[in-house]
């Protein structure tokens, strides 16, 4: 078992797309396409718009903000 302190772990700053106060920790990769990463991001941070090019899910363990997809229609995401 491997336990992570999602406070104090030190991330990567993202600096592709415009973002803004926005850092990520890799956690884990599987075989393939899988990669599982956390990103942390300060009050107002953001990462810009920009294409995946693969599934991906957000999930949110604290605070609250908004996500938009290709459509461009924001969606208001919080923890729950």
């Amino acid at each position: 078992m491997h336990i992570i302190d999602f406070a104090t772990a030190p991330g990567a700053v993202i600096e592709q797309f415009a973002s803004v106060g926005a850092t990520s920790v890799h956690l884990g990769s599987g075989a393939g396409e899988s990669h599982v990463y956390m990103v942390r991001f300060v009050p107002d941070g953001q990462i810009g718009e920009h294409p995946t090019g693969f599934g991906q899910l957000f999930l949110v363990i604290d605070g609250s903000g908004w996500v938009s997809g290709a459509d461009g229609q924001r969606r208001m995401v919080s923890v729950g």
